[in-house]
């Protein structure tokens, strides 16, 4: 792909804009990225990465359990239950990162009666287009008891443990803000590649819900 887009490139300068000068510099980048694509291997497509959001939700209640079950609970326990956490709720409420960030107890998420879970996520942070975000924002109520005592049991046991804040995902380094939608997709990707062998991006996972 990088290749393609070079020689259109270089094409554009010697066919249109300078007809008489020689880009010898740019037509070596292209030949460089051609070599460089003959040697790697063809990555994985799509449907590759694409495994059961069951899956996603099993490992993300997995992890919390090994939390719990741990002999101390020190703040590495309190990371693997957030991140088990995460997993959880990105298979129950498929959305993309910029709205998962955006998660706070009191704020955005509400633990309401009979394991219902309130979610209200201003437009803002919805991929939308800029004159509807105003208009848009996100509402659901999802009734699940498990996911509802996980988050009940994380805001009083575990979440203490980072800050006093009400982010749904605290960071370990910034106690003013949590944690960011780039870093949320790392923990995604590196979770999905360490216990299922595939590298599950976050947003992936609203493909991986779709499929099942």
């Amino acid at each position: 792909s990088i290749v393609s887009y070079l020689v259109r490139v270089i094409d554009g300068f010697e066919k249109v804009l300078a007809p008489e000068i020689v880009y010898d510099a740019a037509a070596a980048v292209a030949d460089r990225w051609a070599v460089r694509s003959r040697a790697e291997p063809p990555r994985k497509g799509k449907r590759s990465r694409i495994v059961p959001a069951s899956d996603l939700d099993r490992i993300g209640f997995e992890l919390m359990a090994e939390a719990d079950n741990a002999p101390l609970r020190r703040i590495s326990e309190a990371t693997c239950y957030r991140d088990g956490l995460l997993l959880a709720v990105a298979a129950t409420l498929p959305e993309r990162a910029r709205a998962l960030s955006a998660l706070q107890f009191d704020r955005t998420i509400f633990l309401e009666a009979s394991g219902v879970i309130r979610f209200a996520i201003p437009g803002e942070h919805r991929k939308i287009r800029e004159g509807r975000k105003r208009r848009r924002a996100f509402h659901a109520s999802i009734r699940r008891p498990s996911l509802h005592r996980a988050l009940a049991r994380w805001q009083a046991v575990y979440r203490p443990m980072f800050d006093a804040g009400n982010w749904l995902w605290p960071s370990r380094l910034d106690q003013q803000h949590g944690l960011a939608e780039t870093r949320l997709g790392v923990v995604i990707g590196d979770l999905t590649e360490a216990r299922l062998g595939r590298r599950v991006s976050i947003h992936l996972v609203r493909d991986c819900v779709a499929t099942e």
